[in-house]
């Protein structure tokens, strides 16, 4: 581990990979403790994994980035030869594990036929884990095994990730994201759709069944409503014989961490952006003047209010 980690902070530049829209306060508490307090030399902030997954991640140019972490699921279409995330096409929905977990919670607790309550999201996420992954479900209050049905646990993962008919599943997010891309890009995004984040993990043959319900998204019945019409012309990249949808799999980093090592990757590069980088002596100058400034205001406040 010592070859492989630099751990001297004050002589490497620290990346931040960030939400698209994350506010100007987080930015500046975020340099402040690493510029100011921690000595780091710059930080770069790379507004969101889809910048970095899959032009440093897989070396591609075009695609479509699926990520989806704790709290939501966010989906940006990337296409050029740099790989840049085209803005327009990013999509946020509330599905993270946890909407997946308080909807399990929700069905098992009204169940007319419960044996015990879920008392918290926590709980419902590791028994969830448990069901998933381990095929034996524990009680986390009690630490008794229990029994869930395998259908209400597949139905809670439909609903958020996979149905159609819902408009806050990823799905209908990724239609919305890729609808909105500009055509003459439409057909190379499809062809590599990159899932990452730790959801994706959580969940076993998530891409799989990603790909399968993309493909049969306009092969059942479905609500004539605005929105499904807007999607109709999407169906020839998206149909399972004549189309060209395709999933990255396997990758080759761990999904929960694909984002931190291509943002390492791009790290290493050394071409960081100087748009999206603050440098340390800057940083601490402008944190001076705004603190000279501030003293100032406060300075003649004092004086205006001792003279009247």
């Amino acid at each position: 581990t010592n070859l492989l980690l630099l751990k001297s902070l004050k002589s490497r530049p620290v990346i931040i990979v960030e939400p698209f829209v994350s506010p100007t306060a987080f930015q500046n508490a975020i340099c402040k403790s690493l510029l100011g307090w921690l000595g780091a030399p710059s930080v770069t902030f790379v507004p969101g994994a889809a910048a970095v997954a899959l032009p440093y991640g897989l070396a591609l140019g075009h695609g479509i980035v699926v990520d989806v972490g704790r709290a939501e699921g966010r989906v940006t279409v990337v296409a050029g030869e740099s790989g840049h995330p085209l803005l327009d096409t990013f999509r946020v929905s509330p599905c993270g594990i946890e909407q997946l977990a308080q909807n399990f919670m929700d069905v098992m607790n009204d169940s007319p036929s419960k044996s015990f309550e879920i008392a918290s999201v926590s709980d419902a996420i590791a028994i969830l884990h448990d069901s998933l992954l381990n095929g034996k479900e524990v009680n986390p209050a009690t630490d008794e095994e229990i029994h869930i049905d395998p259908e209400a646990v597949n139905s809670c993962l439909h609903e958020t990730y996979f149905d159609f008919a819902n408009p806050e599943s990823l799905l209908r997010c990724f239609l919305a994201s890729l609808s909105s891309c500009p055509i003459d890009f439409r057909k190379e995004a499809v062809r590599n759709v990159c899932c990452i984040g730790g959801t994706v993990e959580f969940i076993p043959n998530f891409e799989r069944k990603f790909l399968n319900a993309l493909a049969d998204a306009f092969t059942g019945p479905t609500d004539e409503d605005e929105s499904s019409l807007a999607f109709r012309s999407l169906r020839p990249l998206l149909d399972k014989k004549e189309g060209c949808l395709g999933i990255v799999y396997p990758l080759p980093f761990s999904p929960g961490i694909f984002a931190w090592t291509a943002a390492s990757v791009f790290g290493s590069t050394g071409a960081l952006p100087i748009e999206q980088t603050v440098h340390k002596q800057a940083f601490l100058s402008s944190q001076s003047n705004d603190s000279a400034r501030s003293k100032e205001v406060v300075r003649d406040f004092l004086l205006n209010s001792a003279t009247q």
